[in-house]
């Protein structure tokens, strides 16, 4: 049965058929929140990841299935859930606050190793982008660290939905490439 059939009986009121997208669709959205929320510098345990889930859902039943109601097929399923995921990611990430009390009021002498490392990474990564086209360099931008949703970042470019999702993917694989050549593995 196709993603659109299944959605289709799902708004025509089927409680089988929701059963049956929540099956094939959960699997996919924890996937998608993991990526999302380290993506975003969060952690990605469980309990987290069961929160961006449960947001995504209650987003897609809420006023009468309004959020899925008003998905149009101009991309696939998975591609639409993947920004309600992120979206869902970003509020959440949002919405936890920092207690001072747990920020330490002086840096320790000696940086370990790690932090060393990462940040050769992060210098690494930001010369790679600033390197980009500025077109992909705002995409990315938008997307990644404003947290806008594709739409967002279409209406803000006046740019199709599509192309938006276009650049992200070819930006995305040829900033993987190019860190991989400077020697920044993608665990990193």
């Amino acid at each position: 049965m196709t993603d659109q059939l299944l959605v289709e009986r799902c708004l025509s009121g089927d409680p089988d058929a929701w059963r049956q997208l929540l099956e094939a669709c959960s699997p996919t959205l924890k996937a998608f929140a993991r990526i999302a929320l380290r993506a975003l510098g969060a952690r990605a345990e469980e309990a987290e990841v069961e929160d961006v889930c449960s947001a995504v859902l209650e987003s897609l039943v809420a006023r009468d299935f309004r959020v899925l109601r008003s998905f149009r097929w101009q991309c696939s399923f998975e591609t639409w859930l993947r920004v309600l995921v992120r979206t869902a990611a970003v509020r959440s990430v949002r919405r936890k606050s920092v207690d001072p009390g747990d920020v330490p009021l002086q840096r320790p002498a000696g940086l370990p190793l790690e932090l060393i490392l990462s940040e050769e990474a992060r210098s690494l990564v930001r010369e790679e982008v600033d390197r980009l086209p500025a077109r992909e360099r705002k995409v990315l931008r938008m997307f990644f660290v404003d947290g806008k949703s594709y739409r967002e970042v279409a209406d803000a470019l006046q740019l199709p939905m599509g192309t938006v999702a276009t650049l992200l993917a070819r930006t995305r694989v040829a900033l993987r490439d190019r860190l991989q050549k400077r020697g920044l593995g993608a665990d990193e």
